[in-house]
């Protein structure tokens, strides 16, 4: 068998490029229409606060994201982008220092030569 694990870099500014790209997906309900001003990343637990000032509006409101959902946003951008993920891996989720990682993990069964 063959363990396949990579990792993937998410900057705060794509982090937050990813959900005004998400906020804009049809069919999507978990942004309400807006102007998303910042993300914040929560370490424990992994965790991305989008702050979304809607129209007419002086204050902010904040939408956090965490689990499936913060991956899905996460993969529409990696699609956009045509960031290559594989389908059947496990993803998980972490914070390091100003980065959001994401951990792609796959097993690839090792055939015989013939």
């Amino acid at each position: 068998m063959i363990i396949d694990n990579r990792q993937l870099v998410f900057s705060e500014t794509a982090v937050l490029k990813a959900f005004r790209w998400y906020a804009q997906a049809t069919g999507q309900n978990d942004i309400p229409q807006g102007v998303i001003t910042r993300v914040s990343l929560t370490e424990t637990p992994c965790r991305v606060t989008v702050f979304v000032q809607r129209h007419g509006a002086s204050r902010f409101d904040e939408y956090p994201f965490s689990g499936n959902k913060l991956v899905g946003a996460l993969l529409y951008f990696c699609k956009k982008q045509k960031v290559p993920v594989p389908r059947d891996a496990l993803k998980t989720l972490r914070v390091e220092d100003a980065f959001l990682v994401m951990e792609l993990t796959r097993e690839i069964p090792a055939l015989s030569p013939l």
